[in-house]
Protein backbone atom coordinates (compact mmCIF):
# COMPACT_ATOMS: atom_id res chain seq x y z
CA UNK A 1 0.00 0.00 0.00
CA UNK A 2 3.02 2.74 0.69
CA UNK A 3 4.02 2.05 -3.40
CA UNK A 4 0.71 2.77 -4.66
CA UNK A 5 0.19 5.76 -1.95
CA UNK A 6 3.77 7.29 -2.96
CA UNK A 7 2.42 7.02 -6.83
CA UNK A 8 -0.31 8.90 -5.96
CA UNK A 9 1.31 11.17 -3.68
CA UNK A 10 3.07 11.91 -7.27
CA UNK A 11 0.68 12.40 -9.15
CA UNK A 12 -0.91 15.01 -7.29
CA UNK A 13 2.03 16.59 -6.43
CA UNK A 14 2.09 17.05 -10.60
CA UNK A 15 -1.55 18.19 -10.52
CA UNK A 16 -1.26 21.03 -8.31
CA UNK A 17 1.67 21.83 -9.89
CA UNK A 18 -0.45 22.14 -13.07
CA UNK A 19 -2.92 24.40 -10.72
CA UNK A 20 -0.82 27.70 -10.84
CA UNK A 21 -2.26 28.99 -13.86
CA UNK A 22 -5.79 28.64 -12.88
CA UNK A 23 -8.26 30.96 -13.83
CA UNK A 24 -8.97 31.75 -10.53
CA UNK A 25 -7.45 31.27 -6.83
CA UNK A 26 -8.58 28.88 -4.52
CA UNK A 27 -9.23 29.67 -0.39
CA UNK A 28 -7.71 27.35 1.59
CA UNK A 29 -10.85 25.41 2.90
CA UNK A 30 -11.62 24.83 -1.29
CA UNK A 31 -7.63 24.10 -2.20
CA UNK A 32 -7.72 21.33 0.43
CA UNK A 33 -11.20 20.01 -0.63
CA UNK A 34 -9.80 19.94 -4.63
CA UNK A 35 -6.69 18.53 -3.16
CA UNK A 36 -9.09 15.94 -1.63
CA UNK A 37 -11.04 14.83 -4.59
CA UNK A 38 -8.30 14.68 -6.85
CA UNK A 39 -5.96 12.64 -4.27
CA UNK A 40 -8.83 10.02 -4.27
CA UNK A 41 -9.10 10.32 -7.82
CA UNK A 42 -5.59 9.30 -8.21
CA UNK A 43 -5.99 6.62 -6.02
CA UNK A 44 -8.78 5.23 -7.61
CA UNK A 45 -7.33 5.41 -10.99
CA UNK A 46 -4.28 3.59 -9.65
CA UNK A 47 -6.74 1.07 -8.12
CA UNK A 48 -8.17 0.26 -11.33
CA UNK A 49 -11.77 1.70 -9.90
CA UNK A 50 -12.61 3.76 -13.14
CA UNK A 51 -16.30 4.80 -12.45
CA UNK A 52 -15.51 6.10 -8.72
CA UNK A 53 -11.91 7.44 -9.94
CA UNK A 54 -14.57 9.47 -12.45
CA UNK A 55 -16.80 10.68 -9.76
CA UNK A 56 -14.00 12.14 -7.92
CA UNK A 57 -12.46 14.16 -10.46
CA UNK A 58 -16.17 15.41 -11.47
CA UNK A 59 -16.48 16.78 -8.06
CA UNK A 60 -12.45 18.39 -7.83
CA UNK A 61 -13.74 19.75 -11.15
CA UNK A 62 -16.52 21.36 -9.61
CA UNK A 63 -14.61 22.90 -6.46
CA UNK A 64 -11.95 24.00 -9.26
CA UNK A 65 -13.61 24.29 -13.09
CA UNK A 66 -10.67 25.60 -14.59
CA UNK A 67 -8.05 22.62 -13.16
CA UNK A 68 -7.16 21.29 -16.81
CA UNK A 69 -5.07 18.44 -14.84
CA UNK A 70 -8.52 17.19 -13.89
CA UNK A 71 -9.50 18.11 -17.06
CA UNK A 72 -6.48 15.50 -18.78
CA UNK A 73 -7.35 12.70 -15.91
CA UNK A 74 -11.16 12.66 -16.72
CA UNK A 75 -10.51 12.60 -21.09
CA UNK A 76 -8.63 9.74 -20.16
CA UNK A 77 -10.49 7.49 -17.78
CA UNK A 78 -13.55 8.38 -20.27
CA UNK A 79 -11.86 7.29 -23.43
CA UNK A 80 -10.53 4.21 -21.43
CA UNK A 81 -14.07 3.87 -20.96
CA UNK A 82 -14.77 3.83 -24.30
CA UNK A 83 -17.07 7.12 -24.35
CA UNK A 84 -15.14 8.78 -26.73
CA UNK A 85 -17.00 12.09 -27.72
CA UNK A 86 -16.71 12.82 -23.81
CA UNK A 87 -12.81 12.10 -23.69
CA UNK A 88 -12.18 14.66 -26.38
CA UNK A 89 -14.17 17.10 -24.75
CA UNK A 90 -12.21 16.97 -21.46
CA UNK A 91 -9.20 16.70 -23.79
CA UNK A 92 -9.93 19.42 -25.50
CA UNK A 93 -10.93 22.04 -22.96
CA UNK A 94 -7.79 20.54 -21.43
CA UNK A 95 -5.57 22.48 -23.92
CA UNK A 96 -8.05 25.08 -24.14
CA UNK A 97 -7.68 26.00 -20.88
CA UNK A 98 -3.95 25.64 -20.13
CA UNK A 99 -2.30 28.77 -20.89
CA UNK A 100 1.54 26.74 -21.58
CA UNK A 101 1.99 24.32 -24.07
CA UNK A 102 1.67 21.13 -22.66
CA UNK A 103 3.22 17.48 -24.67
CA UNK A 104 1.17 15.37 -22.50
CA UNK A 105 -2.21 17.17 -23.23
CA UNK A 106 -1.78 17.83 -26.93
CA UNK A 107 -0.34 14.32 -27.39
CA UNK A 108 -3.75 12.82 -25.57
CA UNK A 109 -5.97 15.14 -27.45
CA UNK A 110 -3.99 14.20 -30.95
CA UNK A 111 -4.26 10.59 -30.29
CA UNK A 112 -7.94 10.70 -29.23
CA UNK A 113 -8.99 12.45 -32.73
CA UNK A 114 -7.19 9.52 -34.46
CA UNK A 115 -8.66 6.62 -32.64
CA UNK A 116 -11.59 8.85 -33.65
CA UNK A 117 -10.73 9.29 -37.07
CA UNK A 118 -10.71 12.63 -36.73
CA UNK A 119 -7.19 12.95 -38.95
CA UNK A 120 -7.51 16.43 -39.85
CA UNK A 121 -7.98 17.72 -36.56
CA UNK A 122 -5.05 15.10 -35.12
CA UNK A 123 -2.60 16.48 -37.81
CA UNK A 124 -3.89 20.06 -36.37
CA UNK A 125 -2.57 19.07 -33.22
CA UNK A 126 0.70 17.19 -34.01
CA UNK A 127 1.61 20.26 -36.42
CA UNK A 128 1.01 22.72 -32.93
CA UNK A 129 3.37 20.03 -31.26
CA UNK A 130 6.52 20.38 -34.60
CA UNK A 131 6.26 24.06 -33.76
CA UNK A 132 6.07 24.02 -29.68
CA UNK A 133 8.88 20.92 -29.74
CA UNK A 134 11.03 21.09 -33.34
CA UNK A 135 13.54 18.58 -31.81
CA UNK A 136 11.06 15.66 -30.85
CA UNK A 137 11.23 13.57 -34.16
CA UNK A 138 7.82 11.57 -32.95
CA UNK A 139 5.95 14.70 -34.10
CA UNK A 140 6.54 14.65 -37.28
CA UNK A 141 5.95 11.20 -37.34
CA UNK A 142 2.22 11.52 -35.83
CA UNK A 143 1.77 14.12 -38.04
CA UNK A 144 2.84 11.92 -41.03
CA UNK A 145 0.94 9.27 -40.14
CA UNK A 146 -2.04 11.39 -39.89
CA UNK A 147 -2.27 12.75 -43.43
CA UNK A 148 -1.17 9.65 -44.65
CA UNK A 149 -4.52 8.15 -42.85
CA UNK A 150 -6.66 11.49 -45.03
CA UNK A 151 -4.36 9.92 -48.07
CA UNK A 152 -2.75 13.24 -48.08
CA UNK A 153 0.08 13.04 -49.70
CA UNK A 154 1.10 16.79 -50.35
CA UNK A 155 0.93 17.70 -46.99
CA UNK A 156 2.89 14.44 -45.84
CA UNK A 157 5.28 15.24 -48.38
CA UNK A 158 5.40 18.66 -46.72
CA UNK A 159 6.06 17.15 -43.10
CA UNK A 160 8.91 15.20 -44.50
CA UNK A 161 10.81 18.26 -46.31
CA UNK A 162 10.32 19.88 -42.58
CA UNK A 163 11.83 16.27 -40.82
CA UNK A 164 14.90 16.30 -43.25
CA UNK A 165 15.62 20.38 -42.88
CA UNK A 166 15.20 19.39 -38.88
CA UNK A 167 17.13 15.88 -38.68
CA UNK A 168 18.94 15.20 -42.13
CA UNK A 169 17.98 12.95 -44.71
CA UNK A 170 17.68 9.39 -42.79
CA UNK A 171 16.71 6.40 -44.13
CA UNK A 172 13.42 6.33 -42.68
CA UNK A 173 11.96 9.53 -44.30
CA UNK A 174 13.24 8.41 -47.31
CA UNK A 175 11.63 5.25 -47.59
CA UNK A 176 8.39 7.11 -46.48
CA UNK A 177 9.30 10.04 -49.23
CA UNK A 178 9.65 7.14 -51.67
CA UNK A 179 6.68 5.38 -50.78
CA UNK A 180 3.97 7.92 -51.03
CA UNK A 181 5.89 9.42 -54.42
CA UNK A 182 4.38 5.91 -55.52
CA UNK A 183 1.35 6.25 -54.02
CA UNK A 184 0.71 9.86 -56.17
CA UNK A 185 2.00 7.86 -59.45
CA UNK A 186 5.36 10.31 -59.07
CA UNK A 187 7.56 6.77 -60.14
CA UNK A 188 11.23 9.04 -61.03
CA UNK A 189 10.69 11.31 -58.10
CA UNK A 190 10.15 8.01 -55.68
CA UNK A 191 13.28 6.46 -57.57
CA UNK A 192 15.33 9.73 -56.88
CA UNK A 193 14.20 9.83 -53.19
CA UNK A 194 15.95 6.46 -52.55
CA UNK A 195 19.23 8.09 -55.21
CA UNK A 196 19.69 10.81 -52.77
CA UNK A 197 19.51 8.71 -49.80
CA UNK A 198 22.41 6.82 -51.54
CA UNK A 199 24.28 9.64 -52.38
CA UNK A 200 23.96 10.94 -48.50
CA UNK A 201 25.90 7.71 -47.50
CA UNK A 202 27.96 6.04 -50.46
CA UNK A 203 29.04 3.27 -48.28
CA UNK A 204 25.92 1.92 -46.92
CA UNK A 205 25.46 -1.14 -49.13
CA UNK A 206 22.24 -1.91 -47.82
CA UNK A 207 21.26 1.79 -49.05
CA UNK A 208 21.95 0.31 -52.55
CA UNK A 209 20.00 -2.46 -51.95
CA UNK A 210 16.98 -0.56 -51.08
CA UNK A 211 17.74 1.42 -54.53
CA UNK A 212 17.97 -1.55 -56.29
CA UNK A 213 14.22 -2.74 -54.76
CA UNK A 214 13.20 0.30 -55.77
CA UNK A 215 14.08 0.10 -59.33
CA UNK A 216 12.74 -3.07 -60.00
CA UNK A 217 9.67 -1.87 -58.38
CA UNK A 218 10.07 1.15 -60.45
CA UNK A 219 10.30 -1.22 -63.65
CA UNK A 220 13.49 -0.12 -64.14
CA UNK A 221 14.93 -4.04 -64.02
CA UNK A 222 17.90 -3.63 -66.56
CA UNK A 223 18.82 -0.68 -64.12
CA UNK A 224 18.13 -3.17 -61.24
CA UNK A 225 20.48 -5.37 -62.37
CA UNK A 226 23.58 -3.05 -62.64
CA UNK A 227 22.98 -1.64 -58.79
CA UNK A 228 22.59 -5.10 -57.60
CA UNK A 229 25.95 -5.65 -59.74
CA UNK A 230 27.73 -2.73 -58.49
CA UNK A 231 27.06 -4.13 -54.68
CA UNK A 232 28.31 -7.58 -55.40
CA UNK A 233 31.54 -5.68 -56.87
CA UNK A 234 32.24 -3.98 -53.10
CA UNK A 235 30.46 -7.64 -51.62
CA UNK A 236 31.29 -10.50 -53.57
CA UNK A 237 28.54 -13.00 -51.31
CA UNK A 238 26.06 -10.30 -50.50
CA UNK A 239 23.19 -12.62 -50.36
CA UNK A 240 20.40 -9.74 -50.37
CA UNK A 241 21.74 -8.87 -54.01
CA UNK A 242 22.08 -12.47 -54.82
CA UNK A 243 18.44 -13.01 -54.12
CA UNK A 244 17.32 -9.94 -56.11
CA UNK A 245 19.24 -10.98 -59.11
CA UNK A 246 17.99 -14.37 -58.98
CA UNK A 247 14.36 -13.09 -58.01
CA UNK A 248 15.06 -10.79 -61.48
CA UNK A 249 16.30 -13.21 -63.91
CA UNK A 250 13.67 -15.75 -62.84
CA UNK A 251 10.93 -13.20 -64.11
CA UNK A 252 12.86 -13.01 -67.24
CA UNK A 253 12.94 -16.67 -67.34
CA UNK A 254 16.44 -17.01 -67.21
CA UNK A 255 16.30 -20.02 -64.73
CA UNK A 256 20.20 -21.28 -64.49
CA UNK A 257 20.85 -17.37 -63.87
CA UNK A 258 18.31 -17.33 -61.04
CA UNK A 259 19.10 -20.61 -59.81
CA UNK A 260 23.19 -19.63 -60.25
CA UNK A 261 22.39 -16.59 -57.77
CA UNK A 262 20.24 -18.62 -55.36
CA UNK A 263 22.54 -20.76 -54.28
CA UNK A 264 25.05 -18.16 -53.72
CA UNK A 265 22.10 -16.58 -51.48
CA UNK A 266 21.75 -19.55 -49.60
CA UNK A 267 25.22 -19.76 -48.99
CA UNK A 268 25.62 -16.34 -47.26
CA UNK A 269 25.54 -17.01 -43.37
CA UNK A 270 24.62 -13.42 -42.49
CA UNK A 271 20.81 -13.88 -44.03
CA UNK A 272 18.60 -15.33 -41.89
CA UNK A 273 17.82 -19.30 -42.54
CA UNK A 274 14.05 -18.23 -42.01
CA UNK A 275 14.21 -15.85 -45.25
CA UNK A 276 16.31 -18.75 -46.81
CA UNK A 277 13.01 -20.93 -46.04
CA UNK A 278 10.54 -18.15 -47.60
CA UNK A 279 12.83 -19.03 -50.63
CA UNK A 280 12.43 -22.77 -50.90
CA UNK A 281 8.97 -23.37 -50.06
CA UNK A 282 7.40 -22.54 -53.38
CA UNK A 283 9.55 -25.54 -54.54
CA UNK A 284 7.21 -27.77 -52.74
CA UNK A 285 4.24 -26.86 -54.76
CA UNK A 286 6.06 -28.46 -57.95
CA UNK A 287 8.80 -31.35 -56.57
CA UNK A 288 6.87 -33.95 -56.26
CA UNK A 289 5.99 -34.27 -60.54
CA UNK A 290 9.27 -31.98 -61.58
CA UNK A 291 12.34 -33.25 -61.06
CA UNK A 292 13.90 -30.40 -62.08
CA UNK A 293 12.82 -28.53 -59.51
CA UNK A 294 13.12 -31.43 -57.01
CA UNK A 295 17.10 -31.68 -58.19
CA UNK A 296 17.70 -27.97 -57.36
CA UNK A 297 15.38 -28.19 -54.01
CA UNK A 298 17.90 -31.22 -52.93
CA UNK A 299 20.53 -28.83 -54.07
CA UNK A 300 19.44 -25.65 -51.86
CA UNK A 301 18.47 -27.49 -49.26
CA UNK A 302 22.27 -29.22 -48.67
CA UNK A 303 23.60 -25.69 -48.90
CA UNK A 304 21.56 -24.80 -45.88
CA UNK A 305 22.71 -27.75 -44.17
CA UNK A 306 26.31 -26.14 -44.56
CA UNK A 307 26.06 -22.86 -43.91
CA UNK A 308 23.41 -23.44 -40.69
CA UNK A 309 25.27 -26.87 -39.24
CA UNK A 310 23.96 -26.32 -35.95
CA UNK A 311 20.27 -25.30 -36.59
CA UNK A 312 17.35 -27.70 -36.94
CA UNK A 313 15.34 -25.78 -39.47
CA UNK A 314 18.33 -26.69 -42.07
CA UNK A 315 18.38 -30.20 -41.45
CA UNK A 316 14.08 -30.11 -41.18
CA UNK A 317 13.95 -28.72 -44.66
CA UNK A 318 16.49 -31.45 -45.82
CA UNK A 319 13.90 -33.94 -44.77
CA UNK A 320 11.07 -32.27 -45.77
CA UNK A 321 12.36 -32.12 -49.30
CA UNK A 322 13.36 -36.64 -49.28
CA UNK A 323 9.70 -36.56 -47.48
CA UNK A 324 8.07 -35.53 -50.57
CA UNK A 325 10.49 -37.16 -53.34
CA UNK A 326 9.21 -40.62 -51.28
CA UNK A 327 12.36 -41.08 -50.23
CA UNK A 328 11.57 -42.00 -46.48
CA UNK A 329 14.73 -43.29 -45.22
CA UNK A 330 16.85 -40.26 -46.24
CA UNK A 331 14.21 -37.94 -44.62
CA UNK A 332 14.01 -39.89 -41.27
CA UNK A 333 17.81 -39.81 -41.05
CA UNK A 334 18.01 -35.50 -41.47
CA UNK A 335 15.01 -35.60 -39.11
CA UNK A 336 16.89 -37.21 -36.34
CA UNK A 337 19.87 -34.90 -37.25
CA UNK A 338 17.25 -31.94 -36.72
CA UNK A 339 16.01 -33.24 -33.63
CA UNK A 340 19.80 -33.10 -32.56
CA UNK A 341 19.53 -29.68 -31.69
CA UNK A 342 16.21 -29.28 -31.06
CA UNK A 343 14.25 -31.80 -29.28
CA UNK A 344 11.63 -29.90 -27.93
CA UNK A 345 9.76 -29.60 -31.32
CA UNK A 346 6.64 -32.02 -30.61
CA UNK A 347 5.74 -31.21 -34.44
CA UNK A 348 9.59 -33.04 -35.25
CA UNK A 349 8.31 -36.09 -33.30
CA UNK A 350 5.49 -36.13 -35.13
CA UNK A 351 6.90 -36.23 -38.20
CA UNK A 352 9.45 -38.70 -37.11
CA UNK A 353 6.58 -41.35 -36.13
CA UNK A 354 4.92 -40.66 -39.58
CA UNK A 355 8.06 -41.62 -41.23
CA UNK A 356 8.76 -45.22 -39.27
CA UNK A 357 5.32 -45.52 -40.54
CA UNK A 358 5.67 -44.64 -43.98
CA UNK A 359 8.59 -47.11 -43.75
CA UNK A 360 6.63 -49.99 -42.27
CA UNK A 361 9.10 -50.43 -39.67
CA UNK A 362 6.79 -50.05 -36.28
CA UNK A 363 10.21 -51.35 -34.41
CA UNK A 364 10.98 -48.07 -34.95
CA UNK A 365 8.14 -46.46 -34.22
CA UNK A 366 7.34 -48.22 -31.03
CA UNK A 367 11.75 -46.83 -29.80
CA UNK A 368 10.43 -43.41 -31.45
CA UNK A 369 7.46 -42.74 -29.54
CA UNK A 370 9.02 -43.82 -26.36
CA UNK A 371 11.31 -41.31 -26.66
CA UNK A 372 8.75 -38.39 -27.60
CA UNK A 373 6.27 -39.88 -24.15
CA UNK A 374 9.14 -39.11 -22.39
CA UNK A 375 9.38 -35.86 -22.97
CA UNK A 376 6.20 -35.18 -24.35
CA UNK A 377 3.61 -37.05 -21.73
CA UNK A 378 0.68 -34.83 -21.85
CA UNK A 379 -0.02 -35.65 -26.04
CA UNK A 380 -2.82 -38.13 -26.08
CA UNK A 381 -1.58 -38.74 -30.13
CA UNK A 382 2.00 -40.37 -28.98
CA UNK A 383 0.31 -43.05 -26.87
CA UNK A 384 -1.62 -43.93 -30.11
CA UNK A 385 1.37 -44.06 -31.51
CA UNK A 386 2.91 -46.38 -29.37
CA UNK A 387 -0.03 -48.91 -28.50
CA UNK A 388 -1.10 -49.16 -32.20
CA UNK A 389 2.75 -50.02 -32.98
CA UNK A 390 3.04 -52.29 -30.11
CA UNK A 391 -0.48 -53.72 -31.73
CA UNK A 392 1.82 -54.05 -34.94
CA UNK A 393 4.53 -56.30 -33.54
CA UNK A 394 2.32 -57.99 -31.71
CA UNK A 395 3.22 -56.87 -28.02
CA UNK A 396 -0.11 -56.78 -27.09
CA UNK A 397 0.03 -56.16 -23.14
CA UNK A 398 2.41 -53.32 -23.88
CA UNK A 399 0.23 -51.85 -26.44
CA UNK A 400 -2.87 -52.31 -23.67
CA UNK A 401 -0.85 -50.70 -20.87
CA UNK A 402 0.46 -47.67 -22.72
CA UNK A 403 -3.73 -47.10 -24.44
CA UNK A 404 -4.67 -47.28 -20.89
CA UNK A 405 -2.02 -44.49 -20.02
CA UNK A 406 -3.22 -42.30 -22.45
CA UNK A 407 -6.61 -42.64 -21.37
CA UNK A 408 -5.70 -40.71 -18.61
CA UNK A 409 -4.27 -37.90 -20.08
CA UNK A 410 -6.58 -37.76 -23.24
CA UNK A 411 -9.29 -34.87 -23.57
CA UNK A 412 -10.54 -35.30 -26.53
CA UNK A 413 -13.76 -37.73 -27.31
CA UNK A 414 -11.65 -38.88 -30.96
CA UNK A 415 -8.77 -39.85 -28.82
CA UNK A 416 -10.26 -41.58 -26.01
CA UNK A 417 -12.41 -43.66 -28.90
CA UNK A 418 -9.01 -44.53 -30.85
CA UNK A 419 -7.43 -45.71 -27.52
CA UNK A 420 -9.98 -47.61 -26.60
CA UNK A 421 -10.37 -49.02 -30.02
CA UNK A 422 -6.46 -50.41 -29.40
CA UNK A 423 -7.00 -51.77 -25.73
CA UNK A 424 -9.93 -53.72 -27.78
CA UNK A 425 -8.22 -54.80 -30.53
CA UNK A 426 -5.49 -56.08 -28.10
CA UNK A 427 -7.85 -57.67 -25.60
CA UNK A 428 -9.23 -59.62 -28.98
CA UNK A 429 -5.63 -60.58 -29.92
CA UNK A 430 -5.14 -61.98 -26.04
CA UNK A 431 -8.36 -64.06 -26.80
CA UNK A 432 -9.93 -62.22 -23.83
CA UNK A 433 -13.21 -61.36 -25.00
CA UNK A 434 -15.19 -60.02 -22.80
CA UNK A 435 -12.57 -57.23 -22.00
CA UNK A 436 -12.40 -56.85 -25.99
CA UNK A 437 -16.13 -56.48 -26.39
CA UNK A 438 -16.43 -54.10 -23.09
CA UNK A 439 -13.73 -51.87 -24.36
CA UNK A 440 -16.10 -51.44 -27.43
CA UNK A 441 -18.61 -50.74 -25.71
CA UNK A 442 -17.11 -48.02 -24.52
CA UNK A 443 -16.58 -46.61 -27.81
CA UNK A 444 -20.22 -46.89 -28.81
CA UNK A 445 -21.61 -45.20 -25.39
CA UNK A 446 -19.07 -42.11 -26.63
CA UNK A 447 -20.04 -42.63 -30.40
CA UNK A 448 -22.86 -44.76 -31.16
CA UNK A 449 -21.79 -44.10 -35.07
CA UNK A 450 -18.28 -45.39 -34.89
CA UNK A 451 -18.23 -47.48 -38.01
CA UNK A 452 -14.63 -48.91 -37.49
CA UNK A 453 -15.60 -50.11 -34.13
CA UNK A 454 -18.79 -51.34 -35.38
CA UNK A 455 -17.14 -53.51 -37.99
CA UNK A 456 -14.47 -54.88 -35.72
CA UNK A 457 -16.87 -55.77 -33.35
CA UNK A 458 -19.09 -57.34 -35.33
CA UNK A 459 -16.03 -59.10 -37.30
CA UNK A 460 -14.88 -60.57 -33.73
CA UNK A 461 -18.13 -61.53 -32.78
CA UNK A 462 -18.50 -63.55 -35.91
CA UNK A 463 -15.06 -65.32 -35.74
CA UNK A 464 -16.48 -66.40 -32.36
CA UNK A 465 -19.82 -67.57 -33.88
CA UNK A 466 -20.81 -65.28 -30.93
CA UNK A 467 -24.02 -63.23 -30.67
CA UNK A 468 -24.50 -63.15 -34.23
CA UNK A 469 -27.37 -61.24 -34.31
CA UNK A 470 -26.01 -58.40 -32.98
CA UNK A 471 -23.04 -58.66 -35.29
CA UNK A 472 -25.57 -58.57 -38.38
CA UNK A 473 -27.23 -55.28 -36.85
CA UNK A 474 -24.07 -53.41 -36.53
CA UNK A 475 -22.60 -54.16 -39.75
CA UNK A 476 -25.75 -53.43 -41.76
CA UNK A 477 -25.57 -50.32 -40.01
CA UNK A 478 -22.32 -49.65 -40.97
CA UNK A 479 -22.71 -50.63 -44.44
CA UNK A 480 -25.93 -48.76 -45.42
CA UNK A 481 -23.15 -46.06 -44.29
CA UNK A 482 -20.31 -46.65 -46.55
CA UNK A 483 -20.97 -49.49 -49.15
CA UNK A 484 -17.80 -49.41 -50.68
CA UNK A 485 -15.22 -50.28 -47.82
CA UNK A 486 -13.83 -53.59 -49.10
CA UNK A 487 -13.13 -54.72 -45.52
CA UNK A 488 -16.86 -53.84 -44.32
CA UNK A 489 -18.38 -55.69 -47.48
CA UNK A 490 -16.03 -58.87 -45.97
CA UNK A 491 -17.26 -58.72 -42.94
CA UNK A 492 -20.64 -58.47 -43.60
CA UNK A 493 -20.02 -61.21 -45.96
CA UNK A 494 -18.59 -63.09 -43.05
CA UNK A 495 -21.12 -62.66 -40.68
CA UNK A 496 -24.11 -63.83 -43.16
CA UNK A 497 -21.12 -66.92 -43.65
CA UNK A 498 -21.22 -68.09 -39.97
CA UNK A 499 -25.17 -67.81 -40.02
CA UNK A 500 -24.94 -70.12 -42.78
CA UNK A 501 -26.25 -67.78 -45.27
CA UNK A 502 -24.17 -68.60 -47.48
CA UNK A 503 -25.88 -67.36 -50.91
CA UNK A 504 -26.52 -63.75 -48.99
CA UNK A 505 -22.53 -64.02 -48.20
CA UNK A 506 -21.07 -64.30 -51.92
CA UNK A 507 -22.99 -61.59 -53.30
CA UNK A 508 -21.47 -59.14 -50.17
CA UNK A 509 -17.97 -60.62 -50.57
CA UNK A 510 -18.15 -60.56 -54.47
CA UNK A 511 -18.91 -56.65 -53.89
CA UNK A 512 -15.81 -56.96 -51.44
CA UNK A 513 -13.67 -58.31 -54.53
CA UNK A 514 -14.99 -56.23 -57.10
CA UNK A 515 -13.57 -53.09 -55.29
CA UNK A 516 -10.50 -55.14 -54.63
CA UNK A 517 -8.26 -58.67 -54.92
CA UNK A 518 -5.54 -57.72 -53.32
CA UNK A 519 -6.96 -58.94 -50.12
CA UNK A 520 -5.62 -62.49 -49.18
CA UNK A 521 -8.61 -62.36 -46.56
CA UNK A 522 -11.27 -61.40 -48.54
CA UNK A 523 -10.06 -64.11 -51.45
CA UNK A 524 -9.99 -66.58 -48.44
CA UNK A 525 -13.61 -65.85 -47.61
CA UNK A 526 -15.30 -65.79 -50.72
CA UNK A 527 -13.39 -68.96 -51.21
CA UNK A 528 -14.84 -70.90 -48.26
CA UNK A 529 -18.33 -69.16 -49.34
CA UNK A 530 -17.89 -70.61 -52.72
CA UNK A 531 -16.89 -74.54 -51.44
CA UNK A 532 -19.99 -73.99 -49.06
CA UNK A 533 -21.86 -73.33 -52.08
CA UNK A 534 -20.95 -76.53 -53.99
CA UNK A 535 -18.74 -74.68 -55.77
CA UNK A 536 -15.44 -76.47 -55.25
CA UNK A 537 -13.28 -75.94 -58.10
CA UNK A 538 -13.72 -72.06 -58.33
CA UNK A 539 -13.41 -72.16 -54.05
CA UNK A 540 -10.46 -73.54 -54.29
CA UNK A 541 -8.94 -71.19 -57.02
CA UNK A 542 -9.54 -68.34 -54.80
CA UNK A 543 -7.81 -69.86 -51.75
CA UNK A 544 -4.70 -70.31 -53.97
CA UNK A 545 -4.80 -66.92 -55.07
CA UNK A 546 -4.88 -65.54 -51.27
CA UNK A 547 -2.33 -67.96 -50.33
CA UNK A 548 0.15 -66.61 -53.18
CA UNK A 549 -0.53 -62.96 -51.51
CA UNK A 550 0.03 -64.23 -47.94
CA UNK A 551 3.18 -65.45 -49.34
CA UNK A 552 4.13 -62.87 -51.21
CA UNK A 553 3.65 -60.43 -48.07
CA UNK A 554 5.66 -62.96 -45.63
CA UNK A 555 8.92 -62.42 -48.23
CA UNK A 556 8.38 -58.99 -48.43
CA UNK A 557 8.06 -58.28 -44.23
Amino acid sequence: MKYILSIIALMLMAGCSMQKHAARDLSGKQKRQFDQYYFEGAKQKILGNTDEAIKQFNDALKVDPSSHATMYQLGGLLFEQGDQAKAIYWAERAVAVNPDYNFWYYGQLGQFYNQNMQFGKSAAIFEQMIKAEPEKSSNYIEALNQYLNMRDGKSALRILDRMDKQFGLSDESAVRRKDILFALGRVDEAVNAIKALVEAYPNVLNFKGLLAETLVEAGRSDEAIRTYNEILQEDPSNGYAHFGLAELYRSNDQNDKSFAHLKLAFADFNIPITQKLNMLAPYFLVIRTNDNMLKEAEELSLILVETHPTDALSYLALSDVYNVADNWKESRDQLLKALEFDQADFRMWQKLLTLDEQLNDFNLMVEDSDKALAMFPNQPILYLFNSFANMVVKNYEKAIEVAEAGLEVALSTEDKINLLTTIADAYHELGENKKSDAAFDEVLELDPGNLLAMNNYAYYLSLRSENLDLALEMIQKVVMLDSRNPSYLDTYGWVLYQMERYEEAEVQLRKALDITQRSAEILEHYGQTLIKLGKLSEGNNYLEKANEIRNKESIIN
